[in-house]
């Protein structure tokens, strides 16, 4: 997990992140707060677990998201040409990428997703949102 700074992770030969799993958002990378670039990488088989607590019959609950990666609270990531195979989450939001709160208010930088292969990337609980979930709450 990475909160307020900047990152980069690239590789010409496939930089893997592989058989991650949290009770946490983001199965392999959890961003928040910060700026990264996430190249050229391959993320499989990552997952989320569902959140301590939760209750299958209750509506209304924010799951673990993003079974790869989760970009949290103004993180603003350029993810580009990698490959998300077969990552999940138990309960929650985009199986491979789980985007909440993109908006950055002290620059110019939003999150950028280009050039990615997805496949076979789920969520749990027929959730509908497989691959990728971009989410923001409404401005209160």
């Amino acid at each position: 997990s990475l909160v307020g700074s900047e990152m980069c992770i690239r590789d010409r030969d496939g930089f893997r992140v592989q058989n991650g799993e949290i009770a946490g958002p983001g199965g392999a990378i959890c961003l928040e707060d910060v700026y990264a670039e996430v190249r050229n990488c391959i993320f499989k088989n990552n997952r989320t677990l569902s959140p301590q607590g939760f209750n299958q019959n209750r509506v209304h609950q924010v799951g673990n998201e993003g079974g790869a990666i989760s970009s949290i609270h103004n993180a603003a990531p350029l993810i580009e040409h990698n490959i998300f195979d077969s990552n999940t989450t138990m309960v929650g939001n985009g199986g491979a990428i789980a985007i909440r709160h993109p908006l950055r208010r002290d620059d110019d930088r939003s999150p950028q997703i280009h050039n990615n292969v997805f496949f076979n990337n789920r969520t749990g609980l027929g959730d509908a949102k497989g691959a990728l979930c971009l989410l923001h709450p409404e401005e209160k």
